[in-house]
This record gives structure tokens, C-alpha cells and sequence, in this order.
């Protein structure tokens, strides 16, 4: 759902606001955390093995349950060491903000039983809005640089358990060289030509017609939905993600 510059944005916040100093300690950790379950777009794994719910039942707010009820080993944070710990507690903020887009945007405004019917253009509005707000994340390139710096100076070597190490090495370097893109609606066209139409969630001749009529295109996004309800998604987002956090490192 939301892209990972978005996720390491509620991360950051959460790890700033819940105060806690191993999140101090192992913030790299916790970023590195928070963009963990996309890896299955790099493995090809499907959404519930890493996000522990089908797109379709998502919403329900019950994957950080499920996480630990399919690996019990991680439900205590302090059987697991610190820097594992702040893994596990980033990942769940990022299950919580998914959560959230889809229940507060995705389904009321994109999806079927929205006005847009879930059509082949709806799936394509959807997308570029989550990428406007990315886009506007990466514009704080110092922000952006903290996050790279903590990222680099992470031993991804961590044990997951569900996650291979070498897997999650080779994630830390797409997370990376991801971040080092500079905000660009030219990335867009990228993306969706080369992920999200070869997957089958954007249809090709709704994707060509929204980059032809750029910049105008985004008006049709913003007439669509509204400003408030994004601030109501960040605001549920981050709130959701301080209390699973204070509630797994407590």
C-alpha cells in the first residue's frame, strides 16, 4: 500500500514519540523494520506471508495479531534481543499504516464498492496519490539522508526467522538505492510500466492516459479525495503505529 518513504516517515515519528531508548539505540532497526513486509515484491511471495492477511479481508486490523500467532517466537520483545526487537516493532507499524489506507482511502475511494467501482483507472488514481505523498516525503532530502546514513550503518544480518538474512541484506540495498531517487513523476512511469502493469494492478491504457494529461491528471486525484481524509489516514496511521509499538516494547 503507501510506499516505503512513507513508512520510514511514520516510523520515524512513532520511534521520536513513544521516546523509548532502544528505539535510540537501534533506529536503523526500526526503519529498516517498518518497510519489511514490501519485501515480498522482491521475493515473490504472496501479500498474507508477509503482511499475514489477503488484500481482500485486509482492514480488519488483526495482522499484528496473526504475525505472532504464525511466529510466537517474536511476540516477546525481550526474548528476542534489542535489535530484533526494534525490527519486529517497526514491521508492525508498517501492517498498522497499510491497515489504515486501505480501510480509510483505498476501499471507500478506490475500491469496489466505491464510486470508481475498483475499475482499471481507479487502481491507477490510487497509485499516484500514494506516490504524490512519496514524492513529497523525498523532497526533505536531509530527512531522506538520516534515513540512508542509519540504513548503511545497519548489519542487516538480523534473525528474523521468517526472513532470510540474505534476503533481508539484499532488501536493505533496494530500500537504499530507492531512497537515493529524487522525487519525479518520470519514476512514476517507471514503476507502473515496469511493476504494477507487468502484475496486473494497473491496466496499461488507464496508466498511459493519466501521464499524458500530467499535471492536470492530479486534479482528477484531488477532486476525488479529499485533503482531510488524508490527514485523518496519517493521523490514525501514526497513532495506530505509537500504540503498537509502546505495547510490543513495553
Amino acid at each position: 500500500m503507501p510506499p516505503l518513504a512513507i513508512h520510514l516517515r511514520f516510523a520515524q515519528e512513532t520511534a521520536a514519540a513513544v521516546g523509548l531508548p532502544l528505539l535510540g539505540r537501534h533506529l536503523g532497526a526500526f526503519l529498516l523494520g517498518s518497510t519489511a513486509p514490501d519485501i515480498r515484491n522482491n521475493i515473490g511471495w504472496p501479500r498474507e506471508r508477509t503482511h499475514f492477511t489477503t488484500l481482500a479481508a485486509a482492514g480488519d486490523a488483526r495482522g499484528l495479531e496473526r504475525m505472532f500467532l504464525a511466529h510466537p517466537h517474536l511476540a516477546e520483545a525481550r526474548s528476542v534481543g534489542p535489535e530484533v526487537a526494534a525490527f519486529v516493532a517497526g514491521y508492525r507499524t508498517h501492517l498498522v499504516a497499510d491497515d489504515a489506507w486501505i480501510r480509510l482511502v483505498y476501499r471507500p475511494y478506490f475500491g469496489q464498492e466505491s464510486s470508481l467501482g475498483g475499475s482499471a483507472m481507479a487502481n491507477v488514481l490510487d497509485r499516484a496519490l500514494q506516490f504524490e505523498m512519496d514524492n513529497g516525503e523525498r523532497e526533505e532530502r536531509g530527512r531522506v539522508a538520516a534515513w540512508v546514513e542509519l540504513l548503511e550503518e545497519l548489519d542487516p544480518q538480523l534473525d528474523i526467522g521468517f526472513i532470510g538474512a540474505d534476503d533481508l541484506a539484499r532488501w536493505r540495498e533496494t530500500v537504499l538505492v530507492s531512497m537515493q531517487r529524487e522525487p519525479s513523476w518520470e519514476r512514476f512511469r517507471s514503476l507502473a510500466e515496469g511493476v504494477l502493469v507487468p502484475s496486473g494492478k494497473v491496466e496499461l491504457p488507464a496508466l498511459t492516459r493519466f501521464l499524458d494529461e500530467l499535471p492536470g491528471s492530479l486534479g482528477e486525484v484531488h477532486h476525488h479525495v479529499a485533503g482531510e481524509t488524508i490527514a485523518c489516514f496519517r493521523q490514525e496511521a501514526l497513532a495506530g503505529s505509537l500504540a503498537a509499538t509502546a505495547s510490543y516494547l513495553a
